[in-house]
């Protein structure tokens, strides 16, 4: 929420797996000379940023990218989602304005469990189900809200760059 809020953020990854954000996901699982690498960048940002020095904001303007056509332009839902304990769909954290989902009527803290007809049970799941569709179709959500189960026409959009 901080990024939304306009505060800086920043986030070190490194990379995903098949447990990534599940409950299965354990120490073994840890990639340990990523973390090694994650946490020399994070020693030195942490002296840079304690340093005498104000850091110096900049806004960057992002490059303009080629738009492909079809599911490789990147259909688009325009949510945040949060696992849930035993894989029963994901939180939605925030719902983008002016997206697909927004106008769907999907709001924060309604739990998608459905996805054109398929079980959502995480991330990836998600993101691989909206991967393999394209701007413009349009797909069946059930979801969670305050418990009750709800569905919902949404057509995605194209991917926000």
């Amino acid at each position: 929420q901080f990024y939304a809020a306009g505060v800086p953020v920043l986030f070190f990854y490194t990379g995903g797996h098949s447990d990534y954000h599940q409950p299965s996901d354990t120490a073994d699982k840890i990639d340990a000379a990523g973390l090694a690498r994650v946490a020399a960048v994070g020693a030195r940002v942490v002296e840079r940023l304690a340093s005498d020095a104000r850091p110096v904001y900049a806004q960057v303007a992002q490059p303009a990218r080629r738009q492909a056509s079809g599911a490789a332009a990147g259909a688009f839902l325009g949510v945040v989602a949060l696992p849930r304990p035993g894989n029963d769909g994901l939180r939605l954290s925030s719902v983008m304005p002016g997206t697909g989902a927004a106008r769907a009527g999907l709001r924060e803290g309604d739990v998608i469990v459905r996805f054109a007809g398929i079980a959502v049970e995480g991330f990836e799941e998600l993101r691989t189900l909206i991967r393999d569709r394209k701007p413009g179709d349009t797909v069946t959500v059930l979801y969670l809200r305050d418990g009750e189960a709800h569905s919902t026409s949404v057509t995605l959009g194209p991917r926000i760059e």
